[in-house]
């Protein structure tokens, strides 16, 4: 196990008692929002939180503005910190299950590092959680009321459309200084997300659960949100929420809920199979 700024907590090693979900913010966000999320889900589930460059900790590094440049590291930093390198020169690397949870710019961050994940480590989550995001093969909804390109908008148009997705604080909004200070990063995230290109390849060979607000849809339509199906070759399940584009805010007990209730089961089902917390990594 390896330490990195990456990962919030970056100090402990995964449990082997409980399933593992390191969770990926959304534009703007960061590690922090989850914490409240390890504390209720702490006797249950060891949740990590991605903490992204540009933000908290890592304010003074530069952000990051495009996958290519994002994934990669990021990958690098989750393999560290879920393998046991330490069998010896005899036995193939080790890795603890773990699953992946995104929101927003966040399902698409964790979906590409399902990919890059696989092609250069050989190993998969055991489950991808996606929420707040279309499917990212489908095209852009005709009825979307927001304008493709946010980053590079005036700032008094970026702030309007800030308002209008919701989830950015009311106090970091009615203080415009403080707010200054953010934008960069929040241009920069939003930037990511509208220079992301989807590539086609084979479909991912895990569960997939996609999650959506039932207020959120002209900008993430229900069709879209189901359309996650379409690149699993495995079980996929869809759930509709209360709530605007933030609904995870909202309706955070439900969508804790299902997390938890699928993530239990999956560690019961493998230990009932008698499969061991590591699983041998291809090299």
């Amino acid at each position: 196990m390896t330490h990195s700024p990456w990962l919030i907590p970056p100090t402990s090693e995964l449990a082997t008692d409980r399933p593992a979900l390191i969770c990926i913010p959304f534009s703007g966000g960061s590690a922090q929002y989850f914490h409240t999320w390890r504390k209720d889900l702490e006797h249950a589930i060891d949740l990590r939180a991605v903490q992204l460059p540009g933000r908290a900790e890592r304010f003074q590094e530069a952000t990051i503005e495009n996958m290519e440049s994002l994934i990669p590291p990021l990958a690098e930093a989750i393999h560290g910190t879920i393998s046991n390198d330490n069998t010896g020169t005899n036995h193939k690397p080790r890795t603890q299950p773990f699953s992946l949870f995104g929101h927003s710019l966040g399902s698409l961050i964790a979906f590409e590092l399902c990919h890059y994940l696989n092609e250069h480590y050989g190993i998969s989550p055991e489950h991808l959680f996606v929420s707040g995001h279309s499917a990212p093969h489908c095209e852009w909804p005709e009825t979307r009321r927001r304008p493709r390109i946010l980053s590079s908008l005036p700032e008094a148009a970026f702030i309007e459309q800030l308002i209008r997705l919701g989830g950015t604080p009311q106090e970091l909004l009615r203080d415009r200084e403080l707010l200054a200070f953010f934008l960069p990063t929040l241009r920069a995230d939003f930037g990511l997300l509208e220079s992301y290109k989807f590539q086609s390849r084979e479909p991912l060979d895990i569960p997939v659960t996609a999650l959506g607000g039932l207020s959120d849809l002209n900008d993430v339509p229900q069709t879209q949100v189901r359309a996650w199906a379409e690149l699993t070759l495995a079980d996929f399940h869809c759930f509709m929420l209360e709530g605007d584009h933030f609904f995870i805010n909202n309706q955070k007990l439900k969508v804790q809920e299902i997390l938890l209730t699928t993530l239990t089961s999956n560690h019961k089902k493998r230990q009932a199979t008698g499969a061991t917390r590591f699983t041998e990594q291809t090299t």
